[in-house]
């Protein structure tokens, strides 16, 4: 039970995400998956996790030889670039508004 209530709940938070992204992002939009593992301090509770990015967003071109995948890059930003390559932080915008406040 309470399984399926920590995946809904990320489920929900995922195409919220999907929504506000998929215009401007594209195959980022679609990488999303849930899931619920073991989670907290001391690995003792359920917790639900949303993970974008991954194997299926890569960029068309080859960065230092090696494939490149951005989906931390659009969410976090570039750590030295941050006018080329800002951070939107739209997964933390998206998780404050569905539990219903900054």
């Amino acid at each position: 039970m309470m399984i399926a209530i920590l995946y809904d709940n990320a489920m929900e938070v995922q195409r919220l995400w999907e929504a506000r992204v998929a215009k401007r992002s594209g195959r980022l939009s679609r990488s999303g998956s849930v899931s619920v593992p073991m989670g907290g301090k001391d690995r003792d509770r359920l917790v639900s996790k949303l993970t974008i990015g991954g194997k299926d967003v890569v960029a068309p071109e080859m960065w230092r030889g090696a494939p490149f995948y951005y989906g931390g890059l659009h969410e976090t930003g570039s750590p030295t670039k941050r006018d080329r390559f800002p951070a939107f932080a739209e997964l933390r915008q998206v998780a404050q508004a569905w539990r219903g406040g900054p």
